[in-house]
């Protein structure tokens, strides 16, 4: 049977099989059991091997294709964005995201230099919006439970997603602002609980599940796609879902 993700939601009614080139995830009602998941995807099996090798034949016909241009699709909190390059009558790049990801570049800006200009400016739009949320995640979390750091950073970690200094400083990883929402809380959360154990002992993980007590679903998320959490678009071959029965 393939590897498979699973994703539970509040939302979803049913269940249903999402194949990208990345992998294969299975979304799924709170509450349903996994046995009955695992059957539901044993039935899909045919199905999901036919459209992995569809998007393996469509990458090999369209070796680099993924590149940051119009028309891309990039990762933005949990989900595939939309990505459009246009021309703008301003001095500066600007970035809006009004259901897509939207980049005004200045006029008359060479189009070899396009590209790496689309990446510089989408990385720090989106390090001012992993600042945002983890700040607004840090005030809803700390005071109340006496858990206040004295600054936040945001960096550019390869390997890290947060950490917590001596000085009572929060450092997060600007690719959490990719993950889903649950994600980035899950690990604000984490480094918010350092300031009170500098350790990974059962008092720290107890302190965790006091705050999140769903919080293995977002750290077992973490460590399965983590390595996904790149500025890089989505290959040519998009996803293929196939849906369950309602109540499933």
């Amino acid at each position: 049977m393939s590897r498979y993700q699973i994703r539970r939601s509040g939302r979803a009614k049913r269940l249903r099989i999402t194949v990208r080139p990345a992998g294969v995830e299975v979304v799924a009602p709170l509450g349903m059991r996994e046995a009955v998941i695992a059957a539901f995807v044993h039935d899909n099996q045919r199905w999901i091997e036919s459209k992995l090798e569809a998007i393996r034949q469509r990458l090999a016909a369209h070796p680099g294709s993924s590149r940051l241009v119009d028309g891309a699709r990039i990762p933005f909190r949990g989900e595939w964005q939309r990505l459009r390059v246009v021309d703008g009558s301003r001095l500066r790049p600007l970035v809006r995201h009004d259901g897509d990801i939207r980049v005004e570049l200045p006029d008359r800006l060479p189009a070899a230099l396009q590209e790496s200009e689309v990446e510089r400016v989408l990385t720090g739009w989106l390090r001012r919006e992993a600042r945002a949320e983890a700040k607004a995640l840090i005030d809803r979390f700390g005071p109340r439970h006496g858990l206040v750091p004295r600054g936040l950073v945001i960096k550019a970690h390869r390997t890290l997603w947060g950490s917590c200094t001596a000085r009572d400083v929060v450092n997060l990883n600007w690719r959490l602002i990719l993950a889903p929402p649950p994600v980035l809380e899950y690990v604000v959360v984490h480094e918010l609980c350092h300031l009170r154990h500098r350790h990974h002992q059962p008092p720290f993980w107890q302190l965790v599940a006091e705050i999140l007590p769903d919080y293995g679903q977002q750290r077992r998320w973490l460590r399965a796609n983590g390595h996904l959490l790149t500025l890089k678009p989505e290959p040519l071959a998009l996803p293929e879902e196939r849906p369950g029965a309602r109540d499933a």
